[in-house]
């Protein structure tokens, strides 16, 4: 029987331990896995999974980056569906509501999770075909990877006994979740004991039956935000209220450890989680001094380093065993072996409000992309430059004034049904509480200046505009036949 995977790639990390090329509205699994590399983590995932033995695959992503994802398929040519996750809950409810949309179509259906974010070589479709027997058997199968050195950041499966015969893989004995150094090394001289991948295969129809059982008011939480979701073309919406009712945990956590029908699969691939920058060093092509460099890198008497600049010329002089990573707005020097207390830094920039925290200076999205030139008090001035075709929905909201300047281009701006054909030059403010609708409608990209400054007072000055509007309503209800005014005409905007 030929059997054909669904691959579900699940985007919802945000790699703090990474910054400060990972932030949370620029995550690691969408930013290249080197300087000079034109894939993406994701995209190299998705990739990955392509071919005969595979369906177009689902992405489970945050609401807010579902454009970041259409945007990345677009450019390797991939048609995918799209799985938005209303809030963050782990990896479990996630992966069972993929299920749960896979079966409506195929109740047989055969899913294959795949964390975004992993760098893996080697010919893994082998290892996989080779375990579709015990999957159509009922088997939930875990990959794991042989372990090279005792590592206490992973989390282990032991191997039991054989799945019976003609079938590949083992039966779970046990899950060991991020042991101390000691325990690692007992796991690492049994020589049974594999660290979990984080990729599992198995039948969509008994992930869903499991948390039936298992997880029930789970099941029931994601059942609704599936019922009730919204589909907008490609995209699943799933319904936030009863989504945020399921328990946060990972399917691991979740179901896996807690299943009769948990299946290892040992596997032969070369794999890393590339959690944190020392592993960028691992799986990194050295130099004859050590060095992994990434970028536009100088180095001088460097020795057992990684040196990665996204923009810039780093030279680098007289040290060893150090990490340095340069991004177009913050550097981080450190030692190797102390990157996974970065997150402790990221945490502090959050509490201090820095920018830096969430967010590059360089924005990519479905129209095009938009640079922070400067930002200040109260201030904001970006680049913004429009693709041929594409258009820019620019949203002052309550809380400030903005100015559009074009400085090359062809350009319609759209305010209110009101249409205005917009050339080098020429400029356009958009005052608060106003959309404008910028379409590119030249041969070349729209290069656009915007800048945008708070209101001093804004939500005082909000209730004052909703005050007018309620009194000119009032009137007007007391006027026999007389029509309510639009907000426009009636010189509100402020």
């Amino acid at each position: 029987m030929a059997y054909k995977i669904n691959p579900v790639v699940l985007c919802g990390g945000v790699g703090t331990r990474l910054w400060p090329l990972s932030r949370s509205e620029n995550p690691k699994q969408f930013q290249p896995i080197t300087a000079d590399s034109s894939l993406t983590f994701f995209q190299a995932t998705v990739l990955r999974h392509t071919g005969d033995l595979y369906n177009d695959p689902i992405v489970s992503v945050s609401s807010r980056h579902v454009a970041t994802v259409a945007n990345e398929l677009q450019k390797i040519e991939v048609k995918s569906s799209i799985i938005a996750e209303p809030i963050a809950q782990n990896t479990g409810p996630a992966v069972l509501a993929a299920a749960l949309e896979l079966v409506q179509t195929d109740p047989d259906a055969i899913m294959m999770v795949l964390p975004s974010d992993h760098v893996i070589s080697g010919d893994f479709d082998h290892d996989i075909a080779k375990m579709l027997p015990a999957v159509a058997a009922g088997n939930i199968v875990i990959f794991g990877i042989e372990p090279e050195y005792p590592e206490t950041g992973y989390g282990y499966i032991v191997e039991g006994e054989s799945l019976g015969e003609g079938l590949f893989g083992s039966r779970v004995d046990r899950f060991v979740e991020k042991p101390e150094i000691d325990l690692a090394k007992q796991l690492l001289d049994g020589k049974n004991a594999y660290w979990a991948s984080g990729i599992s295969l198995f039948k969509a129809a008994v992930l869903i039956d499991e948390y039936f059982k298992i997880e029930h008011s789970t099941f029931d939480a994601v059942s609704l935000a599936h019922e009730n979701a919204i589909r907008n073309e490609d995209v699943l919406y799933l319904n936030g209220e009863h989504f945020s009712k399921a328990r946060s945990a990972p399917t691991e956590a979740a179901i896996f450890e807690n299943t009769e029908f948990a299946a290892l699969a040992p596997t032969s691939i070369n794999w890393n989680d590339v959690g944190a920058w020392d592993a960028f060093y691992t799986i990194g092509d050295k130099d004859e001094n050590g060095n992994v460099i990434n970028g536009d890198v100088l180095t001088y008497d460097t020795n057992n380093s990684y040196i990665r600049s996204t923009k810039r010329l780093v030279t680098v002089l007289g040290v060893e065993d150090i990490i340095v990573v340069d991004t177009d707005d913050a550097l981080l020097v450190t030692r190797k072996g102390k990157t996974q207390k970065i997150k402790s830094i990221v945490n502090d920039l959050t509490e201090k409000k820095r920018t830096e925290s969430s967010r590059h200076i360089r924005q990519h999205s479905q129209w095009g992309q938009s640079d922070i030139l400067q930002s200040g008090d109260g201030f904001t001035v970006k680049a913004l430059n429009v693709d041929v075709g594409k258009s820019i929905i620019i949203d002052s909201g309550m809380t400030a004034n903005k100015l559009i300047t074009v400085a090359e281009g062809n350009g319609l701006v759209t305010i209110d049904g009101n249409v205005r054909h917009l050339v080098a030059g020429d400029t356009q403010p958009v005052t608060i509480s106003t959309k404008a609708i910028l379409e590119n409608v030249g041969v070349a990209p729209l290069q656009l200046v915007e800048v945008s400054c708070e209101v001093a007072n804004a939500d005082a000055l909000a209730k004052q505009v909703n005050d007018k509007i309620v009194n000119i309503s009032s009137s007007a209800a007391k006027t026999n036949g007389a029509k309510m005014p639009s907000q426009t005409k009636t010189g509100l905007r402020l």
